[in-house]
């Protein structure tokens, strides 16, 4: 796959040895000369572009006309908005994450059409909220702007679906079984597949049917 990422700070810089690791096609972009030339000599395998982020001339010298992916994450949201802005509207990418630094900027990321607003404090707030909860759902990724989730949830103890076939539950509007993970097993759900209490499954289900979907499988006593 070939991807470009805007703004080699930590966080471009972590995602780019990921991504070069897994034998991507990499771009690199950053306005800082001191930064692209630790870049370059750190990331010999990828292309380093310096100069400004906004400019569509420097898009250009970083090939975003072939880029299958575009990551914004720069330290400033209004470049990164820009930047995805761009990437869609000038350049034809499919896709484009971005940073979110502050996260009262989110909704505005979204409503800009970009594909993935990855907001850390929210990420956060959401680990934190799920670590103490009593009972446990997990979301992998959102989908459809977080109209749709595919999520992790934990079979209660005390959960009426024990010992249950799928076929007799009834499910939540718009939710679909993907596996349940037993132990080492990983398990492709059918109709007369029988749950058991510690079983995590994985699920996709829209924002509104979440709550009943933790209600069936993650009941408390």
């Amino acid at each position: 796959m070939f991807i470009v990422i805007a703004g080699a700070g930590n966080v471009g810089r972590q995602l780019a040895a990921n991504l070069l690791k897994e034998k991507h096609s990499l771009v690199l972009l950053d306005r800082r000369p001191e930064v692209c030339a630790q870049m370059a000599e750190i990331f010999p395998d990828a292309l380093v572009v310096c100069g400004d982020c906004c400019d569509p001339s420097i898009l250009e010298q970083a090939c975003l006309d072939r880029a299958e992916v575009v990551a914004a994450l720069t330290g400033d949201d209004e470049d990164n908005i820009v930047i995805c802005q761009l990437a869609k509207e000038r350049f034809n990418v499919k896709r484009t994450v971005a940073r979110v630094n502050d996260s009262r900027n989110a909704k505005t990321f979204a409503a800009l059409g970009v594909d993935v607003p990855v907001d850390s404090g929210a990420i956060i707030t959401s680990l934190i909220t799920q670590e103490v909860s009593s009972v446990e759902m997990s979301t992998l990724f959102t989908l459809k702007r977080g109209k749709m989730a595919i999520v992790q949830v934990t079979v209660s103890p005390y959960s009426p679906v024990i010992a249950k076939k799928i076929m007799e539950l009834t499910l939540p509007k718009d939710t679909v079984l993907i596996s349940i993970l037993r132990g080492e097993e990983v398990i492709v759900p059918r109709g007369g597949t029988v749950l058991q209490r510690g079983d995590d499954v994985i699920a996709l289900t829209s924002d509104s049917s979440r709550q009943a979907m933790l209600d069936l499988l993650g009941t408390e006593k």
